[in-house]
């Protein structure tokens, strides 16, 4: 794909190189790349093969900013039992953009952390406070307020990202390349989609089949990266099948409300073994 000097790659990584922090490129970059998906994907693989169980390569973690102080250990400790087992990356959402929830980050620099949120709620000191942590980067909401915080973040060479919460009124938005177009004019380096809840699997298959073809063909100035389809991808590379874990703000996977498959009842390891066992026929777990 790089064969091509004249592509849109080429335009985003001068833009990257040119706007951004590089430490922060550099931190967030080797906590992905490395520690999450090397070195943690090493541990993964060693885990799964010996308690015939799925790890998923990243954690999606909501976040209730009335209950963070009474849970903020648990959270520590959840991502201490996520790197013990090769889980390096965490999509944290908490749209309130509730500074506390940045300490997370602090205490655990090998990370790196996905901060989902609302541009609304986002203020100077937050916004300050997560740029001086070079392992997080805010994935700010698209809407009326998206441009001035992105243009906020820009002049300050703070690392950012873009989604939107699509649906299944929103195929045709997506597939026009309307969205695409926006976010490439906000400069953002990934263009994340998100499905809502109630999205139907034929939508989602329809739009990450999208920002497939986007891709391959440099059709914009940014990544288009469907979260939980692109997500799982990863995790078939990384396992051979894949999974996914959401926890949801009372800590439990998805909406399943056993205890067992509660994150502050039990480590995680106990739920993946419970959650996610290896099929015989090496199918893909959901």
């Amino acid at each position: 794909m790089l064969k091509n000097e004249h592509g849109s790659y080429y335009a985003l990584i001068e833009d990257v190189a040119e706007n951004f922090e590089h430490e922060s490129l550099l931190c967030f970059g080797l906590n992905v790349g490395y520690n999450s998906c090397t070195f943690g994907a090493k541990k993964i693989r060693e885990l799964e093969k010996k308690g015939s169980f799925n790890i998923p390569w990243s954690v999606s973690l909501k976040i209730s900013p009335e209950n963070f102080h009474n849970l903020s250990k648990k959270y520590d400790t959840v991502i201490k039992q996520g790197e013990k087992i090769g889980i390096y990356t965490w999509l944290l959402f908490e749209e309130n953009c509730f500074e506390d929830v940045l300490s997370l980050a602090e205490s655990h620099p090998e990370s790196a952390f996905a901060f989902f949120c609302d541009p609304a709620k986002i203020t100077a000191s937050f916004a300050k406070k997560a740029a001086v942590l070079k392992n997080v980067t805010p994935v700010i909401k698209f809407g009326e307020d998206t441009e001035a915080v992105t243009e906020y973040f820009r002049r300050h060479k703070f690392l950012y990202s873009v989604y939107y919460g699509y649906s299944d009124d929103d195929l045709d938005f997506v597939e026009s390349g309307k969205y695409f177009s926006e976010t490439s004019k906000l400069h953002s380096p990934f263009s994340v989609l998100l499905a809502k809840e109630g999205c139907s699997e034929q939508t989602k298959t329809s739009v990450h089949e999208y920002c497939i073809n986007a891709r391959n063909n440099q059709l914009f100035p940014t990544i288009p990266w469907e979260a939980e389809l692109d997500g799982k991808f990863v995790d078939e590379i990384i396992s051979g099948d894949s999974c996914s874990a959401f926890f949801d703000e009372n800590g439990y996977l998805f909406s399943k409300k056993e205890k067992q498959l509660n994150l502050f009842e039990n480590d995680l390891k106990s739920i993946f073994k419970i959650a996610f066992p290896k099929e015989k026929n090496g199918g893909m777990n959901k």
